[in-house]
């Protein structure tokens, strides 16, 4: 039986071999520096196992548009009072770009409507 475990992703099998999600314990050396990488680029860290063993990770990074702080801007200029940034990611990365970006409020962790 395969299920998703929360907030790390669906184990899975390929070729036979189980997948699952890193824990702590069973963590080379190597994750810390992936960690730290990570951490430094402002990007979430999707772990790959084989067999219940770390067997690689990728970081995942989602920019903010270079030219969105102007857009901002010229939506202000434009006559909008109030600018709301809705979007799906969690609170806490949401808070940084809203940070930057300068939006009235921001709404985390919302679904996208059908």
């Amino acid at each position: 039986m395969v299920g998703p475990v929360a907030r790390r992703g669906p184990p899975s099998a390929v070729s036979g071999r189980c997948r699952s999600a890193v824990t702590s314990d069973a963590r080379p050396l190597w994750a810390g520096v992936v960690d730290n990488r990570a951490l430094l680029d402002g990007a979430a860290v999707a772990w790959l196992t084989v067999d219940g063993q770390p067997a690689g990770a990728v970081l995942l990074r989602d920019p903010v548009r270079p030219d969105a702080p102007r857009i901002l801007r010229h939506l202000r200029a434009a006559g909008i009072e109030r600018l709301l940034m809705p979007t799906g990611d969690r609170a806490e990365p949401a808070l940084e770009v809203a940070a930057v970006l300068g939006p009235d409020d921001v709404r985390a962790e919302r679904a996208r409507s059908p």
